[in-house]
């Protein structure tokens, strides 16, 4: 009996020496929330995705508007043909065919503007040779003498230049905005997009970190108020047993205890359970190498107090919709929508071009005179015209601008329904704040009386007047006084974090300016 009494109480030491170690390591950390929140922002593996989201956007922005960037081409080339001769108009005769070659050189700069329009500058440069035998009979009047005949090769070669300019202006279709331009403004809003959507990822790590943090220093603090809870029963069991043994009390109530101190035992494995997933949780957003702190325990440096806040509700609705992230872009990508709508429904207009070229040609065989022909606009040349163009039906871009206006809609309703949902969320933060701060003065309150009435069934119960049952239904209720009391500091600064969040002040609120 002794053997199994002793096994016994080394069972319901084990957990709280198990304990004790577990929190007094030496691979031990300390950490603040302030220290905890910049590690986050440097090395949370969601925000380095948000901030490469960002870059992207810029890429594709810059992307966009090399629309405007002007392209030079040049294409050098030669070829070369065998032709018919031309038909002799006195005789009808068929000429002589020839071998004609021609070396072409042109260069041009293309390119568009801001207002439409489309351009393209350059010039040709060519020559072109060509060579043909012509047979010459000269018939003498001696018919004794044979006629003479010459035969001459002939290698003309002609100097052609080029040069001039073309435009195309829309002014329907394609006028106020064009894909180009719409792309370069749908990107430019993206950078936006991307901007405010890491500034929510950052406010959200920022209210991620800080509630893991308060809810660390609870999961600490609870593992101690369950450790005092086992230290409790364990005391009372070991002193039944001490008053069965001199039978100044029933086996029944020792049996009471060690029941008791067994529920301890248990309730104290799951918290330690909780302690540890809760260290991982928090060590999940402030790291991005989960690896390196395994050896290592965290020690929250702060403590959990309860702090009095004054509340303005309208003033938290005014920030919360100037300042919230999520808001900003959600209005952005309305605006965007705005720009899908505006070149849809410029699509719907038929097509009506302006265009015009003007240019200078020179034409020598030889260069200089050629050249010359084009700085003194000798063969100038120029062109102007209407071109009109309009799908019959039309059904793709009225579709188009329907599908548009239909996400316009859709973008309208979701920001009516944010901006509700925040005021909401606003409204329920404040009262959860409000709600929590009244908790812990009345959690605060039980715990004291809990640990009186507790007392003082224990003193009863040293002398005789009450029974183990009374004694360890108080320690229950003192326990769990005292886990609620923890648990109400926790909440409300959990509910101030959710608050400055749902106001969009929580970077503010945490001492720091973050640059996107």
């Amino acid at each position: 009996m002794r053997a199994i009494t002793l096994l016994l109480g080394f069972t319901l030491v084990l957990p709280l020496g198990l304990a004790a170690q577990t929190l007094s390591t030496n691979n031990t950390r300390s950490l603040s929330l302030d220290e905890s929140i910049r590690q986050a922002l440097q090395r949370n593996l969601g925000l380095k995705i948000a901030r490469i989201d960002v870059r992207g956007a810029r890429a594709a922005l810059m992307a966009a508007s090399g629309y405007y960037d002007p392209s030079f081409n040049a294409t050098a080339s030669y070829s070369a043909a065998t032709e018919a001769g031309r038909i002799d108009p006195v005789t009808g005769l068929p000429g002589v065919p020839g071998d004609r070659s021609t070396h072409l050189l042109s260069s041009g700069i293309v390119g568009a503007l801001p207002w439409g329009m489309r351009y393209d500058v350059g010039g040709d440069l060519s020559y072109v040779t060509s060579e043909r035998d012509f047979t010459t009979t000269i018939t003498n009047i001696n018919p004794n003498i044979p006629d003479k005949i010459i035969t001459t090769h002939s290698r003309p070669g002609q100097y052609t230049i080029d040069t001039g300019i073309s435009v195309t202006q829309p002014l329907l279709r394609d006028f106020w905005i064009d894909s180009g331009r719409a792309q370069i403004k749908l990107d430019r809003f993206d950078v936006n997009i991307s901007e405010w959507a890491l500034r929510d990822r950052i406010n959200t790590v920022v209210r991620d970190v800080s509630v893991n943090y308060y809810e660390l220093i609870f999961a600490r603090e609870n593992v101690g108020v369950f450790e005092k809870a086992l230290e409790l029963s364990q005391r009372l069991a070991a002193e039944n047993k001490k008053r069965v043994e001199v039978g100044t009390m029933a086996p029944l109530e020792e049996k009471q205890a060690e029941a008791q101190a067994a529920t301890a035992r248990a309730n104290l494995i799951i918290t330690l359970r909780q302690l540890s997933a809760q260290e991982n949780s928090l060590i999940n957003l402030i790291t991005d190498n989960f690896e390196e702190w395994q050896n290592f325990r965290i020690a929250p440096t702060e403590s959990l107090v309860a702090v009095p806040q004054a509340y303005n509700l309208t003033a938290s609705w005014v920030s919360a919709l100037t300042q919230r992230p999520d808001f900003n872009e959600l209005k952005q990508e309305l605006e965007r929508q705005g720009i899908e709508v505006r070149l849809a429904h410029n699509q719907l207009f038929p097509r009506l071009d302006l265009f015009g070229t003007y240019g200078r040609v020179g034409v020598d065989p030889h260069f200089s005179p050629a050249l010359e022909d084009v700085r003194d606009e000798e063969l100038p040349r120029y062109s102007a015209g209407i071109l009109f163009s309009i799908p019959l039906g039309n059904r793709s871009a009225r579709g188009r601008h329907t599908q548009a206006r239909t996400v316009l809609e859709r973008r309208e309703s979701e920001v009516k329904q944010l901006h509700q949902n925040i005021l909401v969320q606003v409204e329920d933060a404040v009262v959860a704040a409000r709600s929590n701060f009244e908790r812990v003065g009345a959690t605060r309150e039980a715990a004291a009386a809990a640990t009186a009435a507790y007392e003082a069934e224990l003193k009863k119960l040293e002398n005789g007047k009450s029974t183990s049952f009374n004694v360890l239904s108080l320690q229950n209720d003192l326990t769990l006084a005292r886990s609620r009391e923890i648990r109400a500091l926790a909440d409300y600064n959990q509910s101030l974090a959710e608050l400055y969040f749902s106001e969009g002040t929580i970077l503010e609120k945490s001492r720091l300016t973050v640059q996107p």
